[in-house]
């Protein structure tokens, strides 16, 4: 029989690995809203995000049309590694990945801090009306998130997965900061 320490650690676990998964899905909810685009309902966690993330605000917070028309479309082709994140961290193997998760920072209070930054930075975002404010807001948040994705991607077996969102999130904060620079 497992002792009670055990199974706490367990569902310590499972929990962390909630907030990951969160975190993960609502950056790219976050992408998807200041590019003005469709966020799909794909949302497992925080499933109340689905309709502020979905609320589109024109304009996007990215100007050049051709950027545009080729971040939306790469944003759409990231939703398989979403959807990889999601099974791999909350399916039957994931608990396996605790460990792991944990060396990176990724678990109790390390986690703990990095979420609630990222959920604060997020909820300012989807509270701004004004252009200016949502981009300052947005790269708020998408600081948080890379500090996230950042340790995910430290994980063997997650990184090759997870990279690609982080990779992207920076080309769409990049292409806002240079537009707003010149």
């Amino acid at each position: 029989m497992e002792s009670r320490s055990s199974m706490e650690v367990g569902a310590m676990a499972i929990e962390d690995r909630r907030d990951v998964v969160s975190i993960v899905e609502e950056t790219h909810g976050l992408i998807g809203n200041s590019l003005a685009t469709d966020v799909p309902p794909f949302l497992v966690i925080r499933f109340e995000l689905l309709d502020p993330l979905q609320r589109l605000l024109e304009p996007p917070l990215v100007d050049d049309a051709d950027m545009l028309a080729m971040m939306r479309g790469s944003y759409f082709a990231l939703i398989n590694n979403v959807r990889t994140t999601q099974e791999l961290l909350l399916g039957p193997t994931g608990e396996a990945l605790d460990e792991q998760l944990a060396a990176a920072g990724l678990s109790r209070q390390l986690l703990a801090l990095k979420t609630a930054g990222f959920r604060r930075e997020l909820s300012g975002v989807l509270e701004q009306t004004e252009r200016p404010r949502r981009k300052r807001w947005f790269h708020r948040a998408a600081k948080w998130a890379n500090i996230v994705l950042g340790s995910l991607a430290s994980v063997p077996i997650i990184g090759p997965v997870v990279e690609p969102l982080r990779e992207f999130k920076e080309s769409v904060e990049t292409q806002i900061e240079q537009e707003t620079e010149s």
